[in-house]
């Protein structure tokens, strides 16, 4: 028979499966990394935590200018580099706080300013957040 803990775990990647599918059927369908009125959706990132933990998260990025979104797109293997850089290796316990979260935000947005070379990023926001 199962522990409460393990039968907890098995159960993560069915719900995360169903998160991703409600979000695909609310963004239309196109699977993420397309872009909204003011912002663009990114593919999920899975990132190696230490002790053998992952994260799983699904960003957003609001553009400063919608216009942008195009361009932004151009850089997604930076963005994606930039944002695995910032949380590879944490501690899976740091992680799932929400000061963490709001820090790790901040901290993304201005890093992709930078490697992009000008301030296209208002902000990063997170459509999920899954730690194993």
């Amino acid at each position: 028979m199962l522990g409460k803990e393990t039968a907890a775990l098995k159960f993560i990647p069915l719900l995360w499966i169903l998160m991703s599918s409600v979000a695909v059927a609310n963004e239309g369908g196109d699977g993420g990394g397309g872009a909204a009125a003011d912002g663009l959706a990114l593919e999920p990132v899975t990132v190696g935590l230490n002790s053998g933990h992952y994260i799983q998260f699904k960003p957003y990025l609001k553009l400063k200018d919608a216009k942008d979104g195009e361009l932004v797109k151009t850089y997604m293997p930076v963005i994606r580099y930039e944002l695995i850089k910032s949380i590879l290796g944490k501690d899976p316990v740091l992680v799932q706080t929400p000061e963490f979260v709001a820090e790790f935000a901040e901290g993304a947005a201005v890093a992709i300013n930078k490697a992009l070379g000008d301030d296209y990023v208002k902000e990063v926001l997170f459509e999920a957040w899954l730690i194993q």
